[in-house]
């Protein structure tokens, strides 16, 4: 996916990036949107610049989508008008739905999301929300789910530690492991379109008509630059093969099946560069002072977001 990117939040992204880094390696099953890259267009005619990530899908699936719904956890205002592709908070209430989905996989599902919205509430973001689609399965869909559950469960079953095995993993390990292959792919997207990741393009960009702001950030001044520099360059092979097992899945596409292989489910945490700044602290008063309650208003601080966003899903899953 592309989305592009106000100054603000391009500023916010680059400031909180050493702890999203961190975040994601220290939980590779995060829900929380993956970025690949940001960049910058410079349109010299126009004398401007546009700023854009590409990211991870959520839906990065050859299965058709048959319903979406956007949910913060909030009910205030949150229903979709008429002829809009993605639901609410209440369209996904007034329906009756549940997730319906293995005891394990909840518990796991909830342990995952819960230290995404603290992460989050720590670094005092808020207005996120928790993107989710359905696949609706076919019988023969519902018939081959579950013979790739038998398959992949017997398939793990049969696997043992042979001297093949060690050596693969061996030779996995020294190429930098999950870590080695991330760093490939970076400098792979370096060429993507033709274009330079931001910090070497402000650079080679001094005469850009917005590098005046970027300069201070990216030039390698500021702390959280030589944080992340710092974090880059101690890349090892400390990702366990355990932690590399996802909890939820194994699809390839990392959908989650239903207990009864009804349904696929697809979810990720989107638009999470909102930070609680003055402007959202402001919005917040005044909702209050209009009579609007904590748990229904979608605007509320960074905690009390985290609190309800984790309570909302939880309700939603069924075991």
């Amino acid at each position: 996916m592309i989305k592009t990117q106000t100054q603000e939040e391009k500023d916010f992204l680059r400031l909180i990036l050493p702890h999203y880094y961190t975040h994601l390696r220290e939980n590779p099953h995060s829900f929380i949107t993956h970025f690949y890259g940001m960049y910058r267009v410079k349109i010299p005619d126009l004398g401007k610049s546009i700023h854009f990530v590409i990211m991870k899908s959520v839906f990065n699936t050859d299965r058709e989508i048959h319903k979406i719904w956007d949910l913060k956890g909030s009910t205030l205002g949150r229903r979709a008008k008429r002829g809009d592709g993605v639901s609410k908070d209440l369209d996904f209430v007034d329906e009756g739905r549940k997730l319906k989905v293995h005891p394990s996989t909840k518990t796991a599902i909830m342990k995952q999301l819960k230290k995404d919205s603290d992460f989050l509430a720590k670094m005092h973001i808020m207005d996120y929300s928790l993107l989710f689609g359905v696949h609706v399965c076919t019988q023969a869909e519902e018939e081959s789910e579950k013979n790739m559950i038998r398959s992949k469960l017997m398939e793990s079953s049969i696997r043992s530690n042979t001297p093949m095995r060690r050596l693969k993993k061996k030779e996995f390990d020294d190429n930098g492991g999950k870590n080695g292959v991330l760093k490939y792919i970076f400098e792979s997207t370096k060429g993507l379109f033709g274009l330079v990741p931001e910090e070497e393009r402000t650079q080679q960009s001094e005469d850009d008509s917005d590098s005046d702001r970027d300069d201070k950030v990216s030039n390698g001044s500021g702390s959280g630059s030589n944080e992340l520099r710092t974090i880059l360059s101690s890349l090892s092979s400390s990702v366990s093969t355990q932690a590399m097992i996802n909890p939820y899945t194994k699809r390839d596409d990392l959908g989650i099946i239903s207990g009864e292989s009804k349904e696929i489910y697809f979810a990720g945490i989107i638009d999470i560069l909102q930070s609680y700044n003055t402007r959202k602290w402001g919005e917040t008063i005044m909702r209050k002072a209009a009579g609007g309650n904590e748990k229904a208003i979608s605007c509320v601080n960074p905690e009390a977001y985290a609190e309800r966003f984790v309570e909302f899903i939880e309700d939603i899953i069924e075991e």
